[in-house]
C-alpha cells in the first residue's frame, strides 16, 4: 500500500485470508467423478432439432485475417495477471515478460534471444489459429478444479484453460467489439459496463428515457 501497488496488496490480502480462513473439505473420488459427468454431458456436440436459425441483418464485415505484431501485443497488454495458469504452467505474466523482452523499449537495449524465441512461438500458434482455423491439440486440455457450493457435497467445476488460448479469444472479442454497434441497453462482455451500470440504468429511468 505505501509503494502505491493497490492490486499487489489486494493480492496478498486475498491469499492472506485464503490461508487464514477454514479449509473446506477435498471432493472424494465420486465427487469428481459426478461434476466431470455433467460436464461432459454439458459440452458434448448434439445434432439440432430445428433448421438453422435465419438471419434477418446484413452480416457485420469481421477482419479474419492473421494479427499483426502489434494487435498481439496490444491483447498480451490486456491479460489479466495473477491468475492460475493452465496444464503447461504458463502465465500472462510469462507472455507479457517474453514480449517485453524480445521487444525492449528503451534504446540501446538488445533483445534477449531465449525470449525472443519463446515469443516467436507464441506469434506463430496465434497466427496459425487464424491461417488454418484450427487450435493446437493442448487447448482442448486444461485443468478440472472443484469449488465447494454452500450445500456440503456439492461443487461447481471450473476448467484452467491455457493463456494462449485465451490470447486469440481475446484478440478475436477485440475485433467484435470494434466491428460491432451493440444496443445500448447491453452490459454484459463489454468494456467498462457490467451488472453495477446495469443496476444504475435500472434505477435511472428518467437518464434511460432521455437516451
Amino acid at each position: 500500500m505505501e509503494a502505491g501497488e493497490i492490486q499487489k496488496a489486494f493480492g496478498a490480502i486475498k491469499g492472506w485470508y485464503r490461508d487464514a480462513g477454514p479449509r473446506p473439505s477435498k471432493p472424494s473420488k465420486e465427487d469428481i467423478e459426478v461434476t466431470q459427468a455433467e460436464y461432459v454431458e454439458l459440452y458434448t456436440p448434439r445434432e439440432p432439432t430445428e433448421g438453422p436459425i435465419p438471419l434477418h441483418i446484413t452480416p457485420y464485415p469481421i477482419n479474419d485475417e492473421p494479427p499483426t505484431e502489434d494487435e498481439v501485443m496490444q491483447s498480451v497488454r490486456k491479460l489479466i495477471n495473477n491468475k492460475a495458469a493452465g496444464a503447461r504452467g504458463i502465465t500472462a505474466e510469462n507472455l507479457k515478460d517474453w514480449m517485453d523482452i524480445a521487444n525492449p523499449s528503451e534504446e540501446g537495449t538488445l533483445p534477449d534471444p531465449a525470449a525472443t524465441v519463446l515469443w516467436v512461438k507464441v506469434l506463430k500458434i496465434v497466427r496459425l489459429a487464424f491461417e488454418e482455423g484450427e487450435l493446437p491439440r493442448a487447448f482442448s486440455e486444461g485443468i478440472f478444479v472443484l469449488i465447494p457450493k454452500a450445500d456440503v457435497g456439492e461443487y461447481r467445476g471450473i476448467a484452467l484453460l491455457e493463456i494462449i488460448y485465451k490470447l486469440i479469444s481475446l484478440i478475436i472479442n477485440g475485433r467484435l467489439i470494434g466491428a460491432v454497434n451493440f444496443d445500448d441497453s447491453m452490459h454484459g462482455n463489454l468494456p467498462q459496463r457490467g451488472t453495477g451500470t446495469a443496476i444504475m440504468e435500472a434505477k435511472c429511468p428518467t437518464e434511460r428515457q432521455d437516451r
